[in-house]
């Protein structure tokens, strides 16, 4: 067993494993902070627009009592909880760089003299992989529209033909394109996150090809 090259990769694999596993919990996070947008509160209730909020929703970050009704609740709540997301991401990323354990993981501890392997990203490729899984789950009909299920481009071509033909108020037309916009950021975050892993992947299966093709010409030499 190779120990000194299995030394010189586990950071970069540790450091891998991080990115994916600080990825998925991001992706649950962003689910879980657009879901007021995306499922808003809704079903029989006494007429109190609040008193459903507190029903469908009891863990709240921001109190009925604080807006006027429930549209403006579920965008503020929205707003709020992807807020939140962001500071947890940004305080787990400060934890995996400067605590004793992630520095343990990676080695830094070992002062290690070897050099960690590094891969160019390739931009180019990563780009069109995030765009290829963005478009590809953009028209997955995984949304539930009128008892039927639905995909987002769909409902962005309803909303389309609607502004174009006036059919629906000029506001309800504007809200259901801001919800589209957060449903699209939230799943524009985890097809670039899996775009990247993807890239990586790839870059280094390619990279390791090429070496050992150049090292076979060498020996040829």
């Amino acid at each position: 067993m190779d120990t000194q090259g299995f030394a010189k990769t586990r950071p970069l694999i540790l450091r891998y494993i991080s990115i994916v596993l600080l990825g998925i919990g991001g992706y649950y996070a962003l689910f879980w902070a657009v879901h007021p947008i995306l499922i808003p509160p809704q079903g029989l209730y006494d007429g109190n627009w609040q008193h459903l909020i507190q029903d469908r929703y009891p863990f709240h970050l921001i109190a009925p009592a604080w807006v006027s009704d429930s549209s403006n609740w579920m965008i503020a709540e929205t707003l709020a909880r992807l807020c939140a997301v962001v500071v947890g991401i940004i305080c787990a990323v400060i934890f995996i760089r400067k605590s004793a354990v992630a520095q343990f993981l990676l080695g830094h501890d070992m002062r290690m003299t070897m050099k960690i392997p590094r891969f160019k990203t390739d931009r180019r490729l990563w780009f069109w992989i995030a765009v290829a899984l963005f478009m590809t789950i953009w028209c997955i009909p995984f949304m539930d529209m009128k008892e039927e299920a639905t995909s987002p481009f769909d409902i962005f071509h309803e909303l389309f033909n609607d502004l174009i033909h006036g059919s629906l108020p000029i506001g309800n037309t504007v809200s259901g394109f801001g919800g589209l916009a957060v449903l699209a950021f939230y799943l524009g975050i985890p097809s670039v996150i899996l775009a990247w892993v993807i890239q990586c992947v790839v870059v280094i299966i390619r990279t390791k090809l090429r070496d050992k093709k150049l090292e076979r010409i060498d020996h040829v030499a």
